[in-house]
């Protein structure tokens, strides 16, 4: 799927790499000097419950890599 981000003129391409609900919904996004991995897991904790696990993975290119660098406790988060 590719996302045009508010009509800022940047294009983001969203690719689903894994589809197992109820325990797993994962995937990649990309765009210019940005590569995301995502994983979304998740568990029963209890009757009424559901525990969500988010694994993530920045990958930057170029300009973002002297960004990311700047702004690393935002991505540490």
């Amino acid at each position: 799927m590719v996302y045009n981000m508010n009509g800022l003129g940047v294009e983001m391409i969203e690719t689903i790499t894994s589809r197992n609900l109820p325990d797993e919904f994962s995937g990649t996004y990309e765009a210019k000097g940005v590569y995301n991995v995502v994983e979304n897991l998740f568990y029963e904790d209890g009757p009424d419950k559901t525990r969500w696990v988010a694994n993530h993975l920045f990958k930057f290119s170029g300009t973002m890599k002297i960004m990311a660098v700047a702004m690393r406790g935002v991505f540490s988060k």
